[in-house]
């Protein structure tokens, strides 16, 4: 596979850097996801570095013609819905998603960029249903092309449904049975945090048991 096209991070530009970026041609990432609970052993941002590493991953999969492009990473956005109701968790309205998701897309398509990518790694349907729906009237109002990627992973891996023991059950030392309601901080979760940044990981995972949260919430 050839090497992933290389971020550049927007917060870093300067203005002299900014200006000479053909916007026609660039595509501008973004994540929306929360901060949130994710059991006693995963980072609250679990969900923004989850989604960030999925966008750095559809880079490794462009065909060739759009590997020439120039990508800008977007600092993580956390006004997301449907949290985990415990202390550490940062709540918004689905209408607060909306519309910081429309404002950007506005934004963005007012400097002339063209193509926008939205990442999130929050199973909320209420988070799709607020992220889906911002995008697709800022494409209909601006004349921009801006998708939710999590949205579009999904629905080719599973139609849409959160059960992932048809897409995951195949991997060696993994069943079906291990992957039945495990959608939030348990051994899918924590793989990937594991993969992205395992100093941030709690050591003490490998004494929790599958069902992580949903033990935990019971027992707190």
């Amino acid at each position: 596979m050839p090497e992933s096209p290389a971020w550049i991070r927007w917060e870093t530009l300067t203005k002299k850097q900014f200006d000479t970026i053909d916007r026609d041609n660039a595509v501008v990432f973004v994540t929306c996801s929360p901060l949130e609970v994710h059991g006693p052993h995963l980072p609250l941002g679990a969900d923004c570095l989850e989604g960030e590493g999925l966008a750095e991953r559809v880079l490794r999969f462009l065909p060739e013609r759009h590997r020439t492009r120039t990508f800008l990473k977007l600092p993580f956005i956390y006004t997301a819905c449907d949290g985990v109701p415990q202390p550490g968790t940062i709540a918004f309205r689905p209408a607060t998603t909306i519309r910081v998701i429309q404002e950007l897309g506005h934004s963005l398509a007012a400097q002339g960029f063209r193509n926008v990518v939205v990442s999130n790694f929050h199973g909320s349907p209420r988070h799709f249903l607020a992220i889906e729906p911002a995008c697709d009237r800022v494409s209909r109002e601006r004349g921009i092309r801006m998708v939710s990627v999590f949205s579009l992973m999904l629905s080719r891996l599973n139609g849409g449904g959160s059960e992932l023991g048809e897409v995951l059950g195949h991997i060696p030392g993994v069943s079906k049975a291990d992957l039945e309601g495990d959608t939030h901080g348990g051994f899918v979760e924590t793989s990937q945090l594991l993969a992205l940044h395992p100093d941030w990981v709690d050591p003490d995972y490998k004494q929790l048991p599958r069902r992580t949260v949903d033990l935990w919430l019971r027992e707190t």
